[in-house]
């Protein structure tokens, strides 16, 4: 038994928790400034007011909505286009159009979170639209499943490579959120450290 699509979904998902982990600061903080940018007594870096902070969260949880729904309604019809596509020639395609769309989100993020690009936040709700329609990250663990269904023959044999298959998904999205953590805490700890030096030299 050889691994296949094990190490393909392994390193998908440790990408895409990793980013996710890593940006929601940054999407939290830049939700923040959409609404109170203009507001010199609110420090989106370090939001001390609790009822702007409940605000930011109520904010927050409608662009979350709205992000979802925007590539949640394309995918529902691609899914059913790209599936019956993915029967007739082969899942190759589908995982690559699904690992495509969510590299052309996260890059969509990283330009909305960039402090030289600034581009408006509303760009990855567009940018959702258009990879709904790859089927996003739905579309990779459905695809590989299928193709290891197609390429083995006995039940037993299928079930455990879907038992393992799983195994990979499950430990590379834990490992994605660990790894982002350690790093955030890390950048988190040097930044103290470099408050209270700069406290110390004055």
């Amino acid at each position: 038994m050889q691994l296949t699509v094990e190490p393909i979904i392994f390193l998908v998902y440790l990408g895409w928790i990793f980013g996710n982990t890593i940006q929601s600061p940054g999407m939290y903080r830049k939700i923040c400034e959409i609404y109170y940018s203009n507001d010199q007594y609110v420090n989106c870096y370090h939001i001390d007011d609790s009822a702007i902070e409940n605000k930011v969260q109520e904010h927050s949880a409608e662009w979350s909505l709205y992000n979802s729904l925007a590539y949640l309604i394309p995918a529902i019809i691609a899914d059913t286009v790209l599936g019956a596509f993915g029967d007739k020639y082969g899942r190759q395609m589908n995982i690559l159009l699904g690992i495509a769309g969510i590299a052309i989100s996260e890059y969509s993020y990283s330009l909305a979170l960039s402090h030289d690009v600034a581009a408006p936040y509303w760009i990855t709700t567009v940018v959702g639209i258009f990879t709904g329609f790859t089927g996003y990250i739905a579309m990779v663990p459905v695809s590989c499943n299928a193709y290891l269904a197609d390429i083995t023959d006995d039940p037993q044999l299928l079930t455990i490579r879907s038992g393992i298959f799983s195994v990979f998904q499950s430990i590379a999205s834990v490992f994605g959120g660990v790894v982002a953590a350690l790093i955030g805490f890390r950048t988190y700890i040097r930044r103290r450290i470099g408050h209270r030096r700069g406290i110390g030299f004055l």
